[in-house]
């Protein structure tokens, strides 16, 4: 778990180090949330053509700190989700088969946002920085066995944040964030190969959270609660040779892809 860690630690770490170095700041606020997300993962062909069609739910767990340093709010969040997904497609032999995928993901981010007065008030726009592994291991399905692969990207988003009173005790957030990343990495172990290092293509990415605050918009401490749409493509990557010892096997390649959570999440901040 130490070596799963070490990277959002590192983002955070950075984060608060470099708000403390510009002026000082307010006290650090905390936010626990738990949820559940339904997720469905395609992928397709260059053509268009679906090769695989996953969806399931995963439980998530996230913590999040936040503080006030010269004006900018500095955030920092690790979120942490695990379930399982249905498996309908053809595996990497080409064969149609129906099984099951077990996922686990570990994300970090770390997000600065800045109030515009212009645009009214509790308007705030900012940036993020985030990383996501994303552990994914296919159960065999008969003759076809199944393999883990593991997953690396990198990604950064613009931020629009707005917050309101709806009513005394009652505020409404919500959240909309657009980017993308370079090129990442996956970890293919497939039972016919060594282990082998595949290049990923470009990714994009739009979400977009709303949620509730008990307490009001402007409270520092309450209840809240919400749902966040989450919608992620990643290009096909480039080709990479699999061996077996010294012998050639073959090659691969990670199919473009597509990833869309919807989930529900309620938690508590002070």
């Amino acid at each position: 778990m130490r070596s799963r860690l070490r990277l959002p630690g590192l983002l955070a770490a950075a984060a608060l180090a470099a708000g403390t170095a510009q002026a000082a700041c307010s006290p650090l606020a905390w936010d626990w949330q738990a949820g559940a997300v339904h997720s469905r993962w395609q992928e397709h062909t260059e053509a268009g053509r679906r090769l695989v069609h996953e969806r399931g739910t995963l439980a998530m767990l996230a913590v999040q700190t936040a503080a006030v340093c010269g004006g900018l709010r500095w955030e920092t969040q690790l979120g942490l989700a695990e379930g399982r997904r249905g498996y309908e497609g053809e595996s990497s032999g080409g064969q149609f088969i129906t099984t099951h995928s077990r996922i686990r993901r570990l994300q970090g981010q770390v997000a600065v946002l800045l109030p515009v007065p212009a645009w009214g008030p509790g308007w705030q726009a900012g940036a993020a920085l985030g990383h996501l592994r994303q552990w994914r291991d296919i159960a065999s399905a008969g003759p076809v066995l199944g393999y883990p692969e593991r997953f690396d990207q990198w990604q950064a988003s613009a931020l629009v944040d707005h917050r309101r009173a709806l009513q005394p005790g009652l505020g409404l957030q919500a959240r909309l964030a657009l980017g993308g990343g370079p090129a990442g990495h996956l970890l293919l172990h497939l039972p016919t190969a060594d282990a082998a290092r595949l290049r990923l293509g470009a990714s994009g990415l739009v979400q977009l959270d709303v949620t509730l605050l008990g307490g009001g918009g402007a409270a520092p401490a309450g209840w809240h609660a919400g749902w966040r749409w989450r919608h992620q493509r990643t290009a096909v990557g480039t080709s990479a040779t699999l061996r077996r010892g010294a012998l050639v096997v073959g090659a691969a390649a990670q199919p473009a892809f597509r990833q869309t959570d919807l989930g529900l999440q309620a938690g508590w901040r002070w």
